[in-house]
């Protein structure tokens, strides 16, 4: 019969993959930038659902980290590397095959991850991670070789955090290199100074801890304030003066504010400076309020009020001057600058959402997250909706999507922003319940509490996400992939850079991977038989169905190399894509997957809807399964060794009827090592994966190639961007 060729002759003439979302050009003042562009968004990880993801980029190595937590139930955190500029994800499992938990300790509530530069003869930055058990410990480790093996803090000793935490919540991380009390070599000390800063409820409060290795934190000092602090949000450390920074929600009787605490000491003191004054009703951490630090030295604020039924806004306030510190007693004449260190030198806040202001159609904004690049050149990335006012995030369900608003001129009397929407459409549909652990039983906990947005070398926007707008089954529907979206046009955040280039690309019917990176995730070695080349999906002459076509390196099964990944003993192609219903507006995600559960070239291949296995307590969604279910169905497909390709007919009635003119948004193929009856057989091992693309059905064969990638420069001083605070009535942990 006539084989169907993946790869099309003509290929697009394109200098990047890029979509070409939603944009706003709204501003405060004038000069208003070009709105940012991004990539397809990429499925960081098929399979593995989980919240409040955050992410890291090694400043030398140019290599992207993304970590969530599985839920104090499981013990895991997962990590993912990225080795190609973000275009895939590699699942890392911590050097044993088969282990879902990579950091080879406990972990599964809040995960922190945070990366250094290189030590010793490592090409690989090192990468700090500390996890909180469960309200009951810390555990801090760092990596040396991009997550395959940790270090690890062990025992128990006197006074140090790790691992004798019981009552540790939301921790957050920051590093330098930089001592402002040391006075030779600029204050470099030559090597990485770790600051944890946290919640430690059964100590009483807020505590901020040294650690210079990265595994033993002692010596915490608190943030005195003489109104109540909320939870602990972010620290951020200034690269040239080691001075570092934390915040907090601040309430007393007449409302709502920020504190920024500083230390100028190497984390002897902390002094807290009042950003925000107590002027909101409504709470200020929602679910936190976020600091930056530009290269110049500048603070950044970002937080949203709650309003009730009213507008939620997010606003920006930043440092306008800086204050001379001794940061030792026994040398007074001896200072160091302090950005924002008397209430008086932070700017009035700006609303950047809601009416008034330069998104007046995103009415309610929630979890925004800043990274600042050269003096006034910020990014802020949030989700946000355009449901008219009246409406309560926290009962009613809306449709919420992706944002992110930069700035190149923040520092301005009147600033100019620009909005670009991460994703391609609503990424959830319900409502967000911000009460922590009290949300149990009651509330919409699928996102958690955060996501992050931070910038590589180039300044470019790194936003890693969650999208739980889809049908998987549990006690709340929808089940939180973790996405990335990789900005590729309009400003860097770094002046010298200007322009980032990429422009948007059309959509296609089929991507070319790279070869040579069929690995499992605790192996560099490459498998030739799960090394995608491609893939592709078009209609056919008759419209009745979809046809799909993976190709790859070898079609010959790999025994022996897939036993030595932990007992697997199949393989599986998958391909999936999301597709917003043309009748109801309502967006799912679709597969086609081809499983060759033995030697023999004998595929059995489905398609449809995914699943997902629950979690037992919560009932939240745990991972999505790609086979046979009440959703999907059995379909036809051929296997062509000669031509390396697995072609799958899929009748259009099995993935919502599509049709001429309908759009796969996101699609991108997955190879996956599978296990039988040695371990759930539902959660294989993610090896390759290709470029995301945006398929219209019906359009002429097109094909677009994996932009080229090489290691990103180093910066020339490491800019530490972080995250925030919120009150919560309940003690928050990720309970799943």
């Amino acid at each position: 019969m006539q084989r169907r060729s993946l790869i099309a002759a003509g290929l697009l003439a394109a200098t990047a993959t890029v979509a070409a979302p939603a944009a706003s050009t709204g501003h405060a003042g004038a000069g208003t930038p070009e709105a940012p562009v991004f990539a397809h968004p990429v499925t960081v990880d098929a399979q593995r659902l989980a919240g409040e993801p955050d992410v890291t980029i090694g400043q030398g190595d140019g290599r992207i980290y993304a970590s969530a937590p599985w839920g104090v139930s499981t013990n895991t955190s997962f990590l993912w590397r990225s080795e190609d500029g973000g275009e895939s994800f590699r699942q890392v499992q911590g050097g044993v095959p088969g282990n879902q938990n990579p950091y080879a300790f406990r972990a599964g509530g809040d995960t922190e991850i945070q990366a250094a530069p290189p030590v010793g003869s490592s090409t690989f930055n090192r990468l700090y991670v500390v996890n909180q058990n469960n309200l009951d410990t810390l555990s801090c480790a760092y990596s040396d070789d991009g997550g395959r093996r940790f270090t690890f803090t062990t025992g128990s000793s006197v006074g140090f955090v790790c691992p004798d935490t019981v009552g540790a919540d939301r921790q957050w991380l920051t590093n330098t290199s930089v001592d402002p009390t040391v006075t030779t070599n600029g204050g470099n000390v030559g090597h990485t100074i770790n600051y944890l800063w946290y919640d430690h409820f059964v100590v009483g409060g807020n505590q901020l801890f040294r650690s210079d290795d990265g595994l033993r934190y002692k010596n915490g000092v608190g943030l005195t304030t003489t109104d109540t602090q909320g939870n602990p949000g972010n620290a951020v450390a200034d690269p040239s003066t080691g001075v570092v920074y934390v915040t907090a929600p601040l309430s007393n009787s007449t409302g709502n504010g920020v504190v920024v605490g500083y230390s100028a000491d190497g984390g002897k003191t902390l002094k807290a400076v009042t950003a925000v004054p107590e002027q909101y009703q409504g709470g200020t951490g929602t679910d936190f309020s976020v600091l930056a630090v530009d290269t110049s030295g500048n603070l950044y604020l970002v937080y949203t009020v709650q309003n009730g039924t009213g507008p939620w806004r997010a606003y920006e306030t930043h440092t306008t001057g800086f204050t001379a510190v001794a940061p030792d007693a026994t040398n007074p004449s001896r200072t160091v600058p302090v950005a924002g260190a008397t209430a008086a030198q932070w700017s009035t806040p700006i609303a950047l959402t809601g009416p008034g202001s330069a998104n007046p159609g995103i009415n309610y904004a929630v979890f925004p997250w800043i990274t600042a690049g050269d003096a006034g050149r910020i990014d802020v990335a949030y989700y946000g909706t355009s449901r008219a006012t009246g409406y309560d995030p926290n009962t009613q369900n809306a449709a919420w999507t992706t944002y992110m608003t930069q700035s190149v001129n923040a520092l301005a009397a009147a600033p100019a922003f620009a909005t670009a929407q991460v994703s391609e459409g609503p990424t959830h549909l319900a409502s967000i319940c911000f009460n922590g652990v009290g949300c149990t039983g009651q509330g919409n906990r699928n996102l958690l509490d955060f996501f992050e947005v931070q910038h590589d070398s180039r300044g470019a926007a790194v936003v890693v996400y969650n999208d739980d707008a889809n049908s998987l089954t549990a006690v709340f529907p929808g089940g939180p992939f973790v996405m990335e979206g990789r900005q590729v046009g309009g400003q860097s955040l770094f002046a010298g850079v200007g322009e980032l280039g990429g422009a948007p690309t059309r959509d296609t019917t089929s991507v070319i991977d790279r070869t040579g990176d069929g690995q499992v995730p605790t192996s560099d070695t490459n498998i030739p038989a799960l090394d995608l080349l491609g893939t592709g999906a078009a209609l056919d002459a008759t419209g009745a169905n979809l046809v799909v076509t993976f190709k790859v390196a070898d079609l010959a099964f790999p025994t022996q190399a897939l036993a030595s990944d932990g007992g697997a003993d199949g393989l599986s192609y998958v391909l999936t894509w999301k597709y917003v219903d043309p009748t109801t507006g309502v967006p799912d995600v679709y597969f086609t997957a081809a499983h060759e559960p033995a030697p023999g070239g004998r595929f059995q291949c489905v398609a449809g809807r995914p699943q997902s296995v629950p979690f037992t307590g919560t009932g939240g969604p745990k991972f999505a399964v790609y086979g046979l279910n009440p959703n999907s169905q059995i379909v036809n497909c051929v296997a062509d060794s000669a031509a390396k390709t697995v072609t799958v007919t899929v009748p259009v009635a099995a993935v919502d009827k599509l049709a001429s003119g309908s759009r796969l948004l996101q699609a991108s193929a997955v190879s996956l090592a599978d296990r039988g009856s040695a371990t759930d057989p539902a959660l294989a091992d993610q090896a390759d994966t290709t470029p995301s693309f945006d398929d219209t059905l019906g359009m002429p064969a097109t094909s677009v190639a994996e932009a080229p990638w090489m290691p990103l420069l180093p910066l020339a001083a490491l800019v530490v961007t972080g995250a925030g605070i919120r009150r919560r009535v309940h003690r928050r942990r990720t309970a799943r």
